[in-house]
């Protein structure tokens, strides 16, 4: 089956014969270069392929039994094996103001890059001065707050993009001057 893969992992393609309880020998190519082959013991071997940086296509050209002298079936199936490049994932936060009156609400948005098509986010809170801080918020790309005293906002995000390198990480740290 054709599978996907991050740039630089390495890939084991499994050849499997019917019926498996007769040795085979089977001719293979990959990208459409020359005919290789492999030896299959009961039916079944694994070739392991190193670190893959581009698209690769394994395709199965023949099978021929050695327990049975002249049989031979031409297949001509394919499996791919898709690269994907990794990408490092980025999270700001903006809002509109970062000076307010007390009691009046801030909405804080999220922007993230290389996030993937459904990123989560944990808000994070800090009333002294990132001292310490409290996880707010829902898993939303916005949050609101609305504080008596200075505070600061920060968010979390953990991509599900293919090949996040790393998945998780955090915003800039927004700080509001309560007045």
């Amino acid at each position: 089956a054709s599978t996907t893969i991050c740039a630089g992992s390495s890939v084991n393609v499994t050849f499997t014969s019917v019926p498996s309880s007769l040795n085979s020998v089977v001719a293979y190519k990959v990208n459409g270069g020359a005919d290789q082959t492999i030896n299959l013991t009961a039916g079944t071997a694994t070739l392991g392929s190193g670190a893959l940086s581009a698209n690769t296509i394994y395709s199965l050209v023949s099978v021929a039994y050695s327990d049975v002298p002249g049989c031979s079936q031409f297949i001509g199936g394919s499996a791919t094996v898709n690269v994907t490049t990794p990408v490092t994932p980025a999270v700001t936060v903006a809002t509109d103001s970062t000076q307010i009156c007390a009691g009046s609400g801030l909405t804080f948005t999220a922007a993230p890059t290389n996030g993937g098509s459904s990123p989560s986010y944990q808000w994070q809170l800090s009333t002294n001065a990132g001292v310490t801080w409290s996880n707010v918020g829902t898993s939303s790309s916005t949050y609101t707050y609305s504080g008596t005293a200075n505070y600061q906002v920060r968010v979390g995000m953990t991509s599900n993009a293919p090949c996040a390198t790393p998945a998780a990480t955090t915003s800039n740290t927004v700080i509001v001057n309560v007045y």
